[in-house]
């Protein structure tokens, strides 16, 4: 929550994201803003992801900080309480130039240049 981002896959690796950019937490009226590259900003992720379990690693100079439940246990909590969920579709993930036929990727994401059917 608060990113959206696209991807283009016809660029080449670690330059597909085109734009990414996070919601403004400082706006009376919230908005989406552009990444500052140079900006220090704070996130809430997995364990998997902030360990690399998805193939990528954080930068060595950036501070983790390890507060509260564990991830697995706070989404369980989650669930159990508010079922069923119900999402609305937001948008915030789309994908360009993807080759893979629509709603192949894990998370059930659908390329931005074709059908959902």
């Amino acid at each position: 929550a608060g990113i959206r981002v696209a991807y283009n896959f016809a660029c080449r690796a670690f330059h597909r994201v085109v734009p990414l950019e996070i919601l403004c937490a400082n706006c009376s009226i919230p908005k989406y803003e552009p990444v500052r590259w140079k900006k220090t900003y704070k996130i809430v992720t997995t364990n998997y992801i902030a360990n690399g379990g998805d193939g990528f690693t954080f930068d060595t100079d950036v501070k983790k900080e390890t507060e509260g439940a564990i991830d697995n246990e706070v989404v369980t909590e989650y669930i159990r309480k508010m079922s069923p969920i119900k999402q609305a579709e937001e948008g915030r993930v789309v994908m360009y130039n993807n080759k893979r036929p629509a709603g192949a990727t894990s998370g059930g994401l659908y390329p931005a240049d074709q059908s959902q059917g």
